[in-house]
């Protein structure tokens, strides 16, 4: 734009994108067509960020100049892109804390389903000449114990209290363990 006029001159260098242009000029139906990508000579286009910290730092920046200016319209917006930030950076800590959760309760389901097993076996050798299903019904109160611990504790650390929560899924896994070590002493004992 040049001034209060109307006028705007597009100069297409030569080249594929000016030869595809050119063509959808040619083959424009009903709809006219696009060109993405175009900016003021005097405002060159910025790569957009490539990491989220970036992102984080640029909306932190814009939103802190916006509130410099004068004009009620820019600090709105400004206030909006802080906003817009902050909600930003409550859904990466969230999304931390979820990844957090996730990886505990699997790798605690994973040692849960070494240990309950060995304990499976272990009270089974230790009560012979009983029925194998007492001593699988005796496995049952500490798999489902140590299920729901897992999962209170996967829950608790998702919900922002990270320590209380792998505190709870690990020591449900360190009680498993002193329960089968309890019974593989008394089963080395005989």
């Amino acid at each position: 734009f040049e001034g209060d006029s109307d006028r705007l001159e597009l100069i297409v260098e030569a080249g594929t994108e000016a030869e595809e242009l050119i063509g959808a000029e040619r083959r424009r139906g009903r709809w006219p067509s696009t060109v993405r990508g175009l900016s003021a000579a005097s405002c060159p286009p910025r790569s957009p960020p490539e990491s989220l910290d970036e992102l984080l730092e640029l909306g932190r920046g814009q939103a802190a100049e916006a509130e410099a200016a004068s004009d009620p319209a820019v600090i709105a917006l400004g206030r909006a892109v802080g906003a817009g930030v902050a909600a930003l950076e409550r859904g990466e800590a969230r999304f931390q804390l979820d990844v957090l959760a996730r990886q505990n309760q699997r790798a605690a389901q994973s040692l849960a389903g070494l240990l309950l097993p060995l304990l499976g076996a272990l009270l089974a050798v230790r009560s012979r000449a009983s029925v194998a299903l007492g001593a699988f019904a005796l496995l049952f109160l500490p798999g489902i114990a140590d299920m729901l611990l897992i999962s209170s504790g996967e829950q608790m650390t998702r919900w922002d209290r990270p320590g209380p929560g792998l505190a709870t899924i690990w020591s449900a896994q360190a009680g498993l363990l002193l329960v089968v070590a309890a019974a593989w002493w008394r089963v080395a004992r005989r």
